[in-house]
């Protein structure tokens, strides 16, 4: 991730380099005009891709800066997106999204991307992306494969959390300022202040299978700027354009500034000072081979890795220890230092603490472990009882008992920082049986202390 050349676009790039200090280059074994992972598997955990599609299976939602800069553009790209605005197809304000029918499909079938061909991004065209330069911030940071492995991976997750928050705020910022008529508020947000969604069809008037805006909510939605939507995202991208980082926070808020700064205090690639072995089965896929031991981070890019079986069994009995000058010392061996580093980027070493006694205090505060992807889906029987189901990489926790649905959806929710304060007001519980859930949580790798 040293490389000269920025991955990101120019002015995310722009933007970036104010924040963080530094550019990001794309990754080179993340080969898209020759895709690295449209190749036979090698092992049973070894993912490919069509190579009519490579990672193409992904419709991505356009902040209306982007949509605008891309219609500047011009070419296919603007073509294409002059259709889906003439369309309506997932037409907003804030931007142009998937349909609906194209997110639950998405959101059904993880392990199908990269290969249903039903799942084609719109702007996809024989091997090549006609937005390139302004696709959306997901897009920019995802790689298949990653020079620096797991915590090379971390940072883009990172990178992708900072762009993203800023698209979200960017784009609303950006619609405000034009559409000051009461009934784009009451279609546009909900009344806590959060903003509608095609995907989920939240907006209140008639929105169709495949993203197409009802003629009554998008009169409500654009007012005077019906039939004057391509001059409306234009002049959003114009509005973007110069803006400095300082003037990028105004508009988005601190919580882009703690981002950036956590993002500032990763990019060292430094180990951390206490090592745990990664939990087979929880961050863990791997398979047994008469070779050695086949595994890939569910944190990770798409790779697999191999590891000797006596490694492996020496690992499975280490309960973690401290990273010195010489390595790390197993109970049988010492790793060496630079084993150690390859360890730990191949996801097989992750960051631990030491194992402590210490009670849970109320002012102790609690996140879900960032390399975790979470994802949350409510669920619903046949006989109508709800229930929150929250993934953690490949763990499924479902909270299904009346006074845990809050708090599976308060843990979602506060993922990134919540006090243990908070825990028993989340579900009516007492005290003490808060503190159990917390430790359940935490003896299963889910959850850290900051």
């Amino acid at each position: 991730m040293s490389a000269k050349h920025s991955a990101l676009s120019p002015t995310y790039t722009r933007w970036i380099l104010e924040a963080v200090g530094r550019t990001f280059a794309s990754e080179p074994r993340a080969t898209c005009g020759d895709c690295a992972m449209c190749q036979p598997p090698l092992t049973s955990l070894d993912r490919s891709f069509s190579p009519s599609l490579k990672c193409c299976t992904y419709w991505p939602d356009l902040p209306n800066f982007m949509v605008g800069r891309a219609l500047l553009a011009g070419g296919e790209g603007a073509r294409r997106l002059r259709d889906q605005i003439d369309n309506r197809i997932g037409l907003t304000p804030f931007g142009l999204q998937s349909s609906p029918a194209y997110h639950r499909r998405y959101e059904a079938q993880p392990g199908k991307f990269g290969m249903d061909v039903d799942m084609r991004c719109p702007y996809y065209d024989d091997g090549d992306c006609t937005i390139w330069q302004n696709r959306n911030s997901i897009c920019q940071t995802y790689f298949c494969r990653v020079e620096d492995g797991v915590p090379g991976k971390a940072i883009w997750h990172q990178l992708t959390l900072l762009l993203a928050l800023i698209e979200e705020k960017l784009s609303v910022d950006c619609a405000t300022r034009r559409l000051t008529h009461p009934s784009f508020y009451t279609a546009a947000f909900q009344p806590h202040g959060v903003r509608n969604r095609v995907t989920a069809r939240n907006f209140p008037g008639w929105i169709e299978e495949n993203g197409r805006i009802g003629d009554e909510l998008h009169a409500q939605l654009w007012g005077d700027w019906s039939g004057r939507e391509v001059a409306f995202f234009e002049a959003c991208a114009a509005d973007v354009e110069g803006l400095s980082w300082t003037e990028v926070l105004t508009r988005v808020g601190q919580e882009a500034d703690v981002l950036a700064r956590r993002l500032r205090s990763m990019v060292s690639l430094s180990p951390p000072s206490y090592l745990r072995p990664a939990r087979p089965g929880l961050a863990l896929e791997f398979d047994e081979r008469p070779d050695g031991v086949a595994y890939t981070s569910v944190h990770g890019s798409l790779e697999v890795y191999l590891a000797p079986q006596e490694l492996w069994n020496a690992l499975l009995d280490f309960e973690g220890g401290p990273l010195t000058t010489e390595g790390l010392a197993l109970p049988d061996r010492i790793l060496p230092l630079s084993e150690v580093v390859t360890l730990w980027k191949t996801g097989l070493l992750m960051e631990g603490r030491p194992t402590s006694d210490r009670l849970i205090e109320p002012e102790d505060l609690f996140r879900v472990v960032p390399e975790l992807p979470v994802h949350e889906r409510i669920l619903f029987s046949e006989a109508g009882q709800a229930s929150v189901q929250l993934g953690f990489g490949v763990t499924q926790i479902t909270f299904d008992e009346p006074d845990l649905l809050n708090f599976g959806r308060s843990l979602y929710t506060h993922r990134l920082g919540f006090l243990a304060s908070e825990a028993p007001s989340w579900s009516g519980r007492s005290w003490e049986r808060s503190v159990e859930l917390l430790e359940s949580l935490l003896a299963m790798g889910l959850l850290e202390r900051m």
